[in-house]
């Protein structure tokens, strides 16, 4: 069985103020093992199903070899398929709700694939990522982090 965990914070826990857009937008690290036979690759997908305009997306990356165990803080994301995010950049787009709202549940979806590529390219909208996994996914854990606006 898949299982995903993130040394950053912990599952049902706050996400740290640096791993915020405006509070250095750092990438938090993750761990993961348990990958099905027939895995082929990994994506990861971050959304916020809070969000006043509904679903939006922090982080689509696909093509993360079989053989990878996790990501670290601050890694950079230039070897692997990184579809565009909320804000328009191909590349992890922390956590920015707006000041006042409850704190925002951020979904971390790692899959895993059986496949070793998708038809996405880097710079493509997350949702096309989101719509490629269809069909490939073996199998998928999930941790999930909060965060509130600073003042909120």
């Amino acid at each position: 069985m898949l299982e995903l965990s993130s040394p950053s914070f912990a599952d049902g826990g706050a996400i740290p103020d640096r791993f915020a857009k405006e509070g250095g937008n750092v990438l938090p690290a993750f761990d993961w093992h348990g990958a099905p036979e027939g895995t082929e690759s990994y994506a990861l997908i971050v959304e916020d199903p809070d969000a006043p305009k509904g679903i939006v997306r922090h982080l689509a990356i696909a093509e993360l070899g079989p053989e990878m165990r996790g990501l670290n803080e601050g890694q950079p994301l230039d070897e692997f398929t990184v579809c565009r995010n909320v804000f328009g950049d191909a590349g992890w787009g922390g956590p920015r709700p707006p000041a006042g709202d409850a704190p925002h549940h951020y979904h971390f979806r790692l899959l895993a694939l059986d496949v070793p590529t998708l038809p996405v390219a880097t710079g493509d909208p997350a949702v096309d990522l989101v719509h490629a996994v269809e069909g490939h996914v073996v199998d998928e854990a999930e941790i999930v982090g909060l965060y509130q606006a600073r003042g909120g």
